[in-house]
């Protein structure tokens, strides 16, 4: 996480202001290959100009890092098959790779438990999409609610929960 995003997270404020969609259990890659492409279609994420990405430390060891500018049709291309996502992935036990736009609406998390060596169908991962207020009554929420395998909880309780400083 980046000192940035921790500070928001302290206060409250956006995206930390409202909840965090994650799955209930890992899945393969090919299918969340699929699911993070429908969630960056849902967040109309090629409209923006850039995005910022990190790489998360927070479950690992709480360890803060800056991030970096993006071009969203790069980001999209760590999705366009399981061996790019797989390469996308960092290499360090709970450390996902983190994404947001300038104005902080969302927070969009992935990681690859890394057990095989490859991106094969045995490997397994995991994604949160954290939302702020503004979320609660669009058009997202209900398609993130009709994918069975999500839950949703406050997005502090959810990142308070999963600190691994």
């Amino acid at each position: 996480m980046t000192p940035e995003l921790e500070k928001r997270l302290s206060k409250r404020t956006i995206p930390f202001d409202w909840k965090t969609f994650f799955l209930a259990e890992e899945i393969k890659l090919t299918d969340l290959r699929r699911l993070l492409l429908v969630i960056c279609d849902l967040l109309i994420i090629n409209d923006y100009t850039e995005l910022n990405i990190c790489n998360d430390w927070w479950e690992h060891d709480g360890f803060q890092i800056d991030a970096k500018k993006i071009d969203p049709k790069i980001y999209k291309e760590y999705f366009d098959d399981t061996t790019s996502l797989y390469n996308a992935a960092d290499e360090d036990f709970a450390v996902r790779i983190g994404v947001y736009p300038n104005n902080f609406d969302w927070y969009l998390r992935f990681n690859i438990d890394e057990e095989y060596g490859g991106a094969t169908d045995k490997e397994l991962g995991d994604f949160d999409l954290t939302l702020c207020s503004k979320y609660e009554n669009s058009n997202i929420i209900d398609c993130l609610r009709a994918i069975s395998i999500l839950e949703d909880i406050m997005a502090v309780d959810f990142f308070n929960k999963s600190y691994g400083g």
